[in-house]
């Protein structure tokens, strides 16, 4: 889980510093694969 956490925060960085897309899929990505996992 801490794995896609990093990711998470990954994506959100991503879509703080303006690369949008790949921060929204990052981040959807990672909360898909945290609730599969859970």
């Amino acid at each position: 889980a801490s794995l896609n956490w990093s990711f998470s925060v990954i994506g959100l960085f991503l879509g703080f510093v303006g690369i949008k897309p790949v921060g929204d899929v990052t981040t959807a990505s990672t909360i898909t694969s945290f609730w599969i996992e859970h």
